[in-house]
Formats: C-alpha cells, sequence, structure tokens
C-alpha cells in the first residue's frame, strides 16, 4: 500500500478521491443533521396537531352525548308533548352553545323544532323527499349510529354540522321510532376547538365532507395541505366515517441551522486543505522514496533497488521458466578523469554515460549505478547469443563516444563488460554477481586496456 500511494501517478488521483469523499461525508452529515432537525420539528407538529385532534374530537362528543340524552328521553317517551320537549332542547342548546337547533322527525317527518321562532316552516318537512338530507339519514338507520353531515348551507344562513342520530324504542324488538337532527354552527364550532386562532403555530385544513374521509370533500383550510409532501396528516374518528386533519407549520419548516450551514459551506475548504495537505505528504512521500531507490546524480536506480530488482526477476524467470542478462560495466581508468579535470567534470561524464545506456536498452531492461563508476544491466526475454553481442557492442559503442567536458577538451572513455545469464550460470543474486563480475575483469584483462584518451 505504501508503494501504491508513493507511486507519482496515483497521488493526484489519491487526492481527488479523498476531497470527493470528504465533501461528500461532509454533505452526508449535512443531511442527517437536517432530517435530525426536521425530525425534530415534524414531532413538535404532530404534537400540536394531535391537541387539535383532541380537541375536535371532544367537541363532537360533547355534541354526541348530549344527543344521546335526548334519545333516551324519547325512548322512554316515545309520545312527549312539545311543552316537555322545549326545556329539554333549551337546556341542550345551553350547555353547547354552537348547536344552532333541535328537530325532531318521527317516521322521518320533522314533528318538533327547538327554536320554533323562525323555523315553523319545517314542521311537516319529510327528510326522506329531499335527496340531500335522505343519504345521510339512511345511513345512520343502517348502521345504527349518529351520522353527522355536512358542513351544509343552512336556509338561515349560515354554514352548519348535521348531526342525525336514529331512535329506536321497545327492548325485545325495537322499532324505529325516527330520528334527531342537531344542526351545529360551523363557525362556533371551529372558533371552540381552536382553528380560528390567529395565533396557532399551525396552520390546519380539514377534509372528509359527510364522514368520508380522504374520499370525501375538503371544508377547511387550504386544500393544498393535503398534497403537501411534509404535512402531518391525522384521522378524526366519527361514530360513521371519519375526517381528516392536515397540519402543517405556520411559519414553514425550520430553516437549516447555524451548524448544518457551517457544515456545509466549511467542508469543502477544509476538505481541500486536507487534500492539499495529503498531495504535498505524498508527493514527498514519493521524492523520499524515489531518493532511496535512485542515484541522486545520474538518476538511474541505485543499488537498494537492483538488489530487489534482482532477486524479483530471479523469482519471476523461475514461475516463468524462462531467462534473462545481467550485465555488469565498469568505466576504465575514470580515476584519471577526475584527478585531471576534477570531480565536477567526472560527474558530467557519469551522466553522460547513465543516459547513453538508457537510450542504448530497450525500455523494459534495468539499468543501475552500483557504484562510483559501476553500472549494473538486467534484460528480461534476452535476445539469442548472436543478438546479445550487437547489445555488448552497441553499448561499447554509445560509451566511447567522446564526450564534450568543456568548450575546449572532450574525454572518450573506456568501458569492460561482464555477462552471467539466469539459469545457465547460477540461480542465486549472489552467484550471478560473481559469474558477471568475474567476467568484467577477464574482459579488462583480455583487452590490455590502455589509458582513456584525455587529450584536449
Amino acid at each position: 500500500m505504501l508503494r501504491f500511494f508513493s507511486n507519482k501517478r496515483s497521488i493526484l488521483p489519491t487526492t481527488i478521491l479523498v476531497f470527493v469523499v470528504m465533501v461528500a461525508m461532509g454533505e452526508y452529515l449535512a443531511y442527517q443533521q437536517r432530517q435530525h432537525q426536521f425530525n425534530i420539528h415534524k414531532n413538535d407538529v404532530l404534537m400540536h396537531a394531535s391537541l387539535m385532534r383532541a380537541k375536535i374530537e371532544y367537541e363532537i362528543h360533547t355534541t354526541l352525548n348530549l344527543t344521546m340524552g335526548l334519545t333516551v328521553f324519547i325512548a322512554s317517551n316515545p309520545d312527549f308533548s312539545a311543552a316537555q320537549f322545549t326545556p329539554i332542547a333549551r337546556e341542550l342548546q345551553q350547555k353547547a352553545p354552537h348547536i344552532r337547533n333541535i328537530a325532531l322527525a318521527r317516521d322521518n317527518v320533522i314533528s318538533h323544532v327547538y327554536p320554533l321562532e323562525g323555523n315553523e316552516a319545517a314542521l311537516g318537512l319529510d327528510y326522506l323527499d329531499y335527496p340531500e338530507q335522505r343519504d345521510s339519514l339512511l345511513r345512520a338507520i343502517k348502521y345504527r349510529k349518529t351520522v353527522i353531515a355536512g358542513p351544509v348551507d343552512l336556509v338561515q344562513g349560515g354554514r352548519g354540522f348535521i348531526s342525525r342520530t336514529p331512535i329506536f324504542i321497545g327492548t325485545a324488538e325495537q322499532r324505529y321510532w325516527g330520528i334527531a337532527n342537531i344542526v351545529v354552527d360551523v363557525d362556533t364550532f371551529y372558533r371552540n376547538c381552536g382553528l380560528h386562532n390567529p395565533n396557532s403555530p399551525l396552520h390546519f385544513a380539514l377534509r372528509g365532507k359527510d364522514g368520508l374521509g380522504s374520499k370525501g370533500q375538503h371544508f377547511f383550510g387550504n386544500p393544498d395541505l393535503f398534497s403537501a409532501e411534509q404535512s402531518v396528516i391525522l384521522t378524526i374518528k366519527l361514530p360513521v366515517g371519519s375526517w381528516q386533519l392536515a397540519a402543517v407549520p405556520a411559519a414553514g419548516w425550520e430553516p437549516s441551522s447555524l451548524a448544518t450551514l457551517a457544515l456545509r459551506f466549511f467542508n469543502p475548504f477544509f476538505a481541500m486543505i486536507i487534500s492539499l495537505l495529503l498531495f504535498a505528504l505524498l508527493t514527498a512521500l514519493q521524492k523520499n522514496r524515489h531518493l532511496a531507490l535512485h542515484d541522486s546524480l545520474t538518476q538511474l536506480t541505485n543499488r537498494r533497488f537492483f538488489d530487489q530488482f534482482l532477486h524479483q526477476s530471479i523469482a519471476m524467470t523461475q514461475r516463468n521458466r524462462g531467462r534473462f542478462v545481467l550485465l555488469y560495466l565498469d568505466l576504465n581508468d575514470f580515476k584519471l578523469v577526475n584527478d585531471q579535470y576534477g570531480h565536477k567534470k567526472g560527474d558530467l561524464v557519469l551522466t553522460t554515460i547513465a543516459h547513453r545506456l538508457r537510450e542504448a536498452l530497450r525500455d523494459s531492461d534495468m539499468v543501475s549505478r552500483v557504484g562510483g563508476d559501476e553500472f549494473v544491466v538486467i534484460l528480461p526475454d534476452p535476445p539469442s547469443d548472436n543478438g546479445m553481442i550487437k547489445v555488448i557492442d552497441k553499448i561499447r559503442q554509445a560509451i566511447s563516444q567522446p564526450i564534450d567536458i568543456d568548450q575546449q577538451s572532450n574525454v572518450s572513455v573506456g568501458i569492460s563488460i561482464g555477462m552471467s545469464i539466469y539459469p545457465d550460470d547460477g540461480l542465486t543474486a549472489d552467484t550471478l554477481l560473481k559469474k558477471a563480475d568475474l567476467a568484467m575483469y577477464q574482459d579488462k584483462d583480455e583487452r590490455n586496456l590502455e589509458q582513456p584518451d584525455l587529450t584536449p
């Protein structure tokens, strides 16, 4: 892994990847923070909406309980008189001011109304003759429960809910007596529930006209609240059917907190700083690794790299049952160059020779400087014997070309080359190196080397 991150080609992609990952992580944390804040806010909205639902259900059940007292009275006194009905109806209205009027319909025909004033025309009206009245009445009879119809436009003006409660008399076989209708003023009902409170932290809407729940028409507030994705929607249970209550914050959902905004704003800068530091660190690591494995003068690989490469080449070639060639090169009397022209010029000669070696060999061949004037070459997949002779001759010719050390002087340096072949000349690194080193000295002796040409 260290080698991967110290590889020059991997530094920039690694840095970019770290930057992208850190920015993504920052965005994810900001998203989680926003979701956390939203959940807290939504739970608060849910709590207030639940309180509103409880108030609405309380007002509904208060009316139903009062109606229940009236139906009990009628069931026990089916032939009551108007004089008996009026004080009971007056007391019900006093206990529930949102009740506008109370009507009793024996056999579905209105027989009693309170208050009578202004409602005289209603007496004798048969509910079954009016389609808008008939459906809710038949539902009440069918389920033997109170049905809340509306809201509807009232003849007397305004709008109201109509609570229809069927009345059955008798104990063994109950007989349908008629129905009790209580008209509840819509505005008073809303005001008692708190729906008209201008200081409410929430906006509310209601739907489910005639107790039809989500399929019923909207009848209070903004209908768009039911289609808003983040609205809180609660069900209000009725004796038959239901309403639905939608709620959203009056001021809108809370914006992101300062912590979330700061995280989203500063995260890219923080990620960039970390990425730049990582880039600098990996670049330094790559340079240090390069210096540790390369000769600082010639930029060829050094003895440490060569030893690693030689052992890897032996292992790989052994698995592939192939062969490679090791060349040991030594400059002839290079010390004389340093003595006559100085070490600075000697360094120039060494860098020139290193460049010529690199140019004379294939890209797949490895060249290392392992001493002051000593070089080694490893040739994987070497050519035939005749081909190797041509390679060595090419190296000699490249090295022997004059080297300009200043405007007036040049030198020509000879070279001795020893060769060993894996696996023919040995199976270990030491054996191959000794074989090549010995062959290099034999090359020196056979050529009876002369002093290099140092003539200006």
